[in-house]
């Protein structure tokens, strides 16, 4: 993503970011000048802090508080008289379990932990314990009681909480809020085109023929298009075997396979060919025809699909190569398709 970094000398960089989404980001910044440059990994201690345009902001900090004490680059939220903190690790070698937490500071440098827990068991008792350490950082502000008493701990309840204590004691309002810009959903569609062969579970045989169809794809993080949604219907087509060996006098006809599919996709989002891979679930008809033949098939097929393929990001298109394997419940289908990628919005 489109991004900059600021320097010990307080240069600001403009270039591209990897972004993570906490697998990685609080503890490196991997930087590129411009999509051809290699990346340059910095580590907390190299800069002050790196931004995406999109509205993240991460500083180089020490965190200190209970069972953590580390440089890190961490996410912005508010800064002011007291500043707000945003901590995220996914899960890894060091930290198995992962590790999620807003982060007060005072301006003593005092650090309040305020713990994200989405463990049912404990989420009450952490929830009481985070009241308790806002009614002592806002002790001297009673008006926020009400507010504090009925708070979430989410992003925004505290950014509001952070805000209106800021507006107390600051007449001109001096705390600076780094709210994260309204990302719209990107949408794109692929119409795609290619060969198949299929085998009627009944028969023996693998038949092959052509496939023509067309999917829609949204982003799944408002951030990263590296995990997508597909949804898609495809038509094959091929010459009908089935009455050619049951009725080998009769006229021949063709069989068609009518699929919808869902799949999650993920992606390779550097460099020129970028490799993907799919998997889902997929249902439609199985319709089999002979002119003559009074026992014509028309069955509901359905199961699962998984896939591989590239994406060619060439300078003003993207051609995505896909192999898909469909296994159903009557036909399994094999495609390779090339398609031709339309952004929508």
């Amino acid at each position: 993503m489109n991004g900059y970094i600021i320097t010990h000398s307080n240069d600001t960089i403009h270039g591209i970011l990897g972004y993570r989404n906490g697998n990685g980001d609080w503890r490196e910044c991997l930087f590129k000048n411009s999509p051809q440059s290699e990346i340059i990994t910095y580590i907390p201690e190299e800069i002050i802090s790196y931004g995406y345009e999109k509205g993240l902001t991460y500083v180089s900090k020490e965190i200190d508080i209970p069972h953590f004490k580390k440089y890190v680059f961490i996410e912005t939220l508010l800064t002011g008289n007291i500043n707000l903190y945003y901590l995220k690790i996914g899960v890894c070698p060091e930290y198995p379990d992962g590790k999620s937490s807003f982060i007060a500071e005072a301006p003593s440098g005092k650090m309040i932990e305020l713990k994200e827990d989405k463990n049912l068991k404990t989420e009450n008792i952490t929830r009481q314990q985070n009241r308790a350490k806002l009614n002592f950082l806002f002790t001297e502000y009673p008006e926020l009681k009400s507010q504090i008493d009925n708070i979430r701990i989410d992003r925004k309840s505290l950014i509001k909480l952070f805000s209106n204590f800021h507006k107390i004691i600051c007449a001109d309002f001096s705390c600076v809020s780094y709210k994260e810009k309204n990302s719209p959903r990107r949408w794109w569609i692929t119409p795609q085109a290619g060969a198949v062969i299929n085998h009627y579970n009944d028969l023996n045989g693998w038949h092959p023929g052509f496939a023509i169809g067309s999917f829609v794809t949204t982003n799944l993080s408002k951030f990263s298009d590296r995990f997508v949604f597909n949804i898609g219907l495809e038509l094959n087509t091929s010459p009908d075997y089935l009455y050619w060996t049951e009725f080998p006098s009769s006229k021949k006809g063709w069989s068609y396979t009518l699929t919808n599919f869902y799949t999650i996709e993920s992606r390779v989002m550097n460099g020129t060919a970028r490799p993907f891979f799919e998997i889902g679930v997929h249902h439609g008809y199985f319709i089999a025809q002979q002119y003559k033949a009074k026992n014509a098939i028309n069955v509901y097929n359905w199961g699962i699909i998984a896939g591989i393929g590239m994406y060619l990001h060439l300078k003003k298109c993207e051609l995505p190569i896909r192999i898909r394997y469909c296994y159903g419940n009557k036909v399994d289908m094999a495609t390779l398709t090339i398609g031709y990628t339309f952004k929508l919005k």
